[in-house]
């Protein structure tokens, strides 16, 4: 979970720009999100979207920077459903990820 943290971590962190990037980044003619799609981009992810995309993702690929292959998240699912999703919600609402407490045995 650690590497795996540390991972999302560096790959998703702030990214220095200034003004002019910005704009030339939002004025390159892509579409506009129409306001009530917008607000729906608000709400966090919910655990069916997740496991649709989980679900969607080929089998026997190779894992990627971080090490875990698709197929770990389709085996283990029922076991680190809520903490992947914890994760995911963490980085797409607040752009951060907490590291979780351990867990005690």
């Amino acid at each position: 979970m650690k590497i795996f943290t540390t991972y999302l971590e560096s790959k998703y962190s702030n990214i220095q720009c200034d003004t002019n990037s910005f704009v030339k980044m939002t004025s390159c003619g892509m579409p506009h999100i129409h306001v009530d799609a917008n607000t729906e981009l608000d709400n966090p992810i919910t655990i069916d979207e997740l496991r649709k995309a989980v679900e969607k993702r080929k089998r026997y690929k190779s894992p990627g920077p971080d090490g875990i292959c698709h197929d770990f998240y389709k085996h283990m699912w029922e076991c680190c459903k809520y903490d992947l999703l914890d994760i995911i919600n963490q980085m797409y609402l607040e752009g951060k990820i907490r590291l979780p407490l351990p867990v005690q045995y």
